[in-house]
């Protein structure tokens, strides 16, 4: 059983990923329009060219207005196009420090930004104004300032204004708050992509590094219902998962439950088995005393054998030797040998001597006998 709610709350934590990534991709095509705190995206209006546009067709065009722009009454109200590619390669080009006219790129492009000197609000421009307006334009470069680093944009580096259908491509880099069209987004950007690489450690973003103060997602009904239909089948999904959840933590409870019990009886058969070991441990060490004292006792028994047979040894060294003392039994045996042996010559002299007696003596019987019968008769 509980490897069945396993199984299918995993199921369902992958449907709710599924889910999740279908979302994210509804979201990604919608605009996102930043808006800034006190302005409507209403009032941003591209302000009306005043007679005679001025037009950049070259480097040195561009430049002009760059020396020129350090305040915002220069570009206040003026429209400026581009009626050329510009290439900026090998110019002394620094950021255009304010902008608050309209400047339409008209699909051209400008390439060979490089912005490497030290610079904040660093980009194409350094500030777009609340009148500002930079649209319809295209911007490949390099743009690594050195010292504070901060506040970079392929575009601008703050924006007030409004920025429509700009591209950039290159590489950007700051220490921080650094984006692919404007480091600081404090108006509006719409329609606008970023190709180039962002380098950064703090606020970094692909198209704005900061969105101040908060951003606002436009989207169409039909996208909204469909959203939301989404999001019941996500919260349908998300109660089943809750209820697969608690099951699962309801089955770890059971489970741990029996293995807390388990491991009281595993430490009550322990403590058992510690008790036993420790009498025969005890018994043992008994038992050991005893072998000991009867080792000492018979140490100390063949102690005293030991100085009782060295005393003996001790008497044995001061006795004569053996072979002295078989010499003088030897000769005490040869004499006896030698008295046996005249013993035995007399013996067989006597036994000799007494068979000559007996002898007589039967002739003496016979003849005793033979004297009787002849009186008799």
């Amino acid at each position: 059983m509980r490897r069945r709610a396993e199984e299918k709350m995993k199921i369902n934590i992958k449907k709710i990923m599924a889910l999740a990534l279908s979302i994210n991709m509804i979201l990604q095509p919608l605009s996102i329009v930043a808006y800034a705190e006190s302005k409507a995206a209403s009032d941003k209006e591209v302000p009306n060219a005043q007679e005679g546009v001025i037009y950049i067709d070259s480097a040195a065009a561009l430049i002009e207005i760059s020396k020129n722009a350090t305040t915002e009454e220069f570009t206040l109200a003026k429209s400026y196009e581009l009626s050329a590619d510009i290439d900026l390669s090998n110019e002394d080009f620094m950021p255009i420090p304010i902008f608050s006219g309209t400047l339409d790129g008209r699909g051209y492009t400008i390439k060979g930004l490089s912005i490497s000197e030290k610079s904040t609000d660093a980009g194409l421009i350094g500030l777009i104004g609340e009148q500002g307006v930079v649209k319809n334009l295209n911007i490949e470069g390099n743009i690594s300032p050195v010292g504070s680093k901060i506040t970079v944009g392929g575009v601008v580096g703050t924006n007030k204004g409004i920025i429509n259908a700009v591209n950039f491509s290159g590489v950007l880099k700051a220490y921080k708050t650094v984006g692919g069209i404007a480091g600081v987004q404090n108006g509006v950007i719409e329609d606008c992509t970023n190709q180039g690489i962002v380098y950064g450690r703090r606020d970094v973003g692909g198209i704005a590094g900061i969105l101040e103060p908060y951003m606002e997602i436009a989207y169409e009904s039909d996208t909204l219902d469909k959203l939301n239909r989404q999001l019941e089948v996500l919260n349908k999904l998300s109660d089943e998962f809750s209820i697969q959840l608690d099951t699962s933590v309801n089955l770890l409870q059971e489970d741990s439950d029996s293995i807390s019990e388990k491991q009281d009886k595993l430490k009550e058969n322990f403590d058992d088995r510690l008790d036993y070991h420790k009498q025969e441990a005890d018994n043992f060490d008994a038992g050991l005393d005893e072998k000991r004292e009867g080792l000492d006792a018979v140490n100390e028994n063949i102690a005293s054998n030991t100085s009782d047979a060295a005393d003996k040894v001790g008497d044995l060294r001061d006795r004569p030797s053996y072979s002295d003392i078989i010499k003088k039994d030897n000769s005490k045996l040869q004499n006896t040998i030698a008295t046996i042996k005249n013993i035995s010559t007399i013996s067989e002299r006597m036994k000799s001597s007494l068979e000559n007696k007996r002898g007589k003596y039967r002739k003496l019987r016979r003849a005793v006998g033979t004297g009787a019968n002849s009186r008799k008769v």
